[in-house]
């Protein structure tokens, strides 16, 4: 039986890989380089595209005008359309095991 170093586990990997990939690439890619990994980001240049952070979306941009209602007015709004706060699931939960246990 044969001893399992270092070198023979990198190979072992290494043939994994390009048996992995070999229906992906050509044959002859394989033979002068590894092939790329497909979770690679493919993008030309060295570095990402940046991303822009002045571009808003809608849920953002709902997000800011919501941050700046008060939490009176958040409450009132939610309420209107059928939200409730997590306080309020945590106090009817409460209530609901009350109500398990006799106490309510």
């Amino acid at each position: 039986m044969k001893q399992l170093t270092e070198q023979t586990l990198k190979d072992l990997i290494h043939q994994v890989y390009l048996e992995a990939f070999k229906d992906v690439c050509a044959e002859e890619d394989l033979s002068e380089e590894e092939p790329a990994l497909l979770a690679e980001p493919q993008f030309e240049g060295d570095e990402p595209p940046e991303l822009s952070e002045g571009s808003s979306t809608p849920f953002s941009r709902l997000i800011k005008i919501l941050n700046t209602f008060d939490e009176d007015e958040r409450a009132r709004l939610f309420r209107r359309y059928g939200y409730y706060t997590s306080a309020h699931l945590l106090n009817q939960l409460n209530n609901i095991k009350k109500a398990e246990k006799g106490a309510l």
